[in-house]
């Protein structure tokens, strides 16, 4: 599954107005457990009349990787990212 799939997939989990535009697969080891994640940035787009946009670094618990099923993805966090990059 290419780069495009999985960004594709993310925003069918995420809905209508969310644009993904760039992920990265890694991992997180706590305790003896490993788990995989998926990091995405994320722009939603605001009202028509506004040019602006709002966007995000979403990290997502998978359940493989590649992703196959946007089921296998389980949204953990959600850290704002603003034009000063806050």
């Amino acid at each position: 599954m290419t780069t495009a799939d999985q960004l594709s997939l993310v925003e069918r989990r995420l809905g209508g107005e969310v644009r993904a535009t760039a992920l990265a697969e890694g991992g997180l080891v706590q305790g003896w457990m490993k788990r995989r994640r998926m990091l995405v940035v994320a722009t939603k787009r605001q009202e028509e009349q506004s040019a602006s946009s709002s966007s995000a670094l979403l990290v997502f618990v998978s359940a493989s990787f590649p992703v196959s099923s946007e089921k296998d993805l389980t949204l953990e966090s959600a850290l704002p990212i603003d034009a000063e990059f806050k």
